[in-house]
């Protein structure tokens, strides 16, 4: 009967470091022969029209930060793709049309669209360090309805007050005056046993009246002005102090003529150092109510 011997093979130190190194140099270019997918990085598609409605090509798109950019085809269409996710600015300018920088969240694997509305006029974006959280969002791309609400609250107006949609649904307001609650120098007061007669008051607002906008016309309710139909503005021979207090029941009376379902954006300017030059003629104060 043949008998073995047992062998035991015991690696060197040398014999040991180099079959490690061989191990990590087989999984280095293992990993590097792996697909590289496409669906890690976040892609952006779209199409660019005018005001018109038709398509533009030869729009520039690009973001910030990222070498790569693209143009827009015949169609108008485009596809920006290897880009980083978080929250980024996306840019679209072509000669002849107002460019515009919008803000946007690219999630690894996702491929975000849109539809980006140019405007004619100057071509040219301000060459200023921007903030993607301040921008217009790529949400309302497909408009410029809004153009003017976003740059306003982008340069954070003193004595101005923006309300965004997802604030008037917190506040869950039945009137549109109810919305003034949480400005800061405005009070809503409930009259009335039933508490269904409102006033606005505007602390810096001691005399005169508040100006109306809606969807960048003025409403000219004040006594002083237009009347506008629907409004009582009668008793204009009443003493100063019942005009006083009556402008106030009539601003509310115009605010709820427009329902808080209906608004998009809200802006409150509270004092006459606070209002911007296009309401010049707001008088002491102006709300301006843009609708869905």
């Amino acid at each position: 009967m043949s008998s073995f011997r047992r062998l035991r093979w015991e690696p060197s130190r040398r014999s040991g470091s180099a079959l490690a190194r061989s191990i990590v140099l087989a999984a280095t270019v293992y990993a590097f022969s792996l697909p590289q997918h496409a669906s890690a990085q976040a892609t952006i598609r779209g199409r660019v029209i005018s005001a018109t409605l038709t398509p533009l090509p030869g729009v520039e798109i690009s973001v910030t930060g990222v070498s790569s950019t693209v143009t827009t085809d015949s169609t108008g269409s485009f596809r920006l793709s290897g880009l980083p996710s978080g929250l980024a600015v996306l840019r679209a300018r072509r000669i002849g049309y107002k460019g515009q920088y919008l803000s946007v969240m690219l999630d690894s694997g996702i491929t975000r669209t849109a539809e980006i509305m140019l405007e004619p006029g100057a071509y040219v974006l301000p060459e200023i360090e921007v903030t993607a959280k301040a921008l217009k969002p790529i949400e309302f791309a497909w408009t410029t309805k809004y153009d003017d609400f976003f740059r306003r609250r982008r340069l954070g107006l003193p004595g101005g007050t923006f309300i965004d949609r997802d604030e008037i649904r917190r506040q869950s307001a039945m009137r549109t005056a109810e919305l003034l609650k949480n400005v800061p120098g405005a009070r809503v007061i409930y009259r009335g046993q039933s508490g269904r007669g409102i006033v606005v008051e505007f602390s810096r607002c001691t005399s005169g009246h508040v100006g109306v906008w809606v969807d960048g016309r003025k409403i000219n309710w004040q006594a002083a002005h237009q009347q506008a139909e629907g409004i009582s503005l009668s008793e204009l021979n009443q003493p100063p102090d019942q005009k006083k207090n009556r402008w106030r029941e009539e601003l509310a009376d115009v605010l709820d003529r427009v329902h808080p379902l209906e608004i998009e954006f809200m802006e409150v300017y509270r004092g006459i150092g606070s209002i911007p030059g296009e309401f010049g003629d707001a008088g002491c104060g102006a709300i301006v109510i843009w609708t869905r």
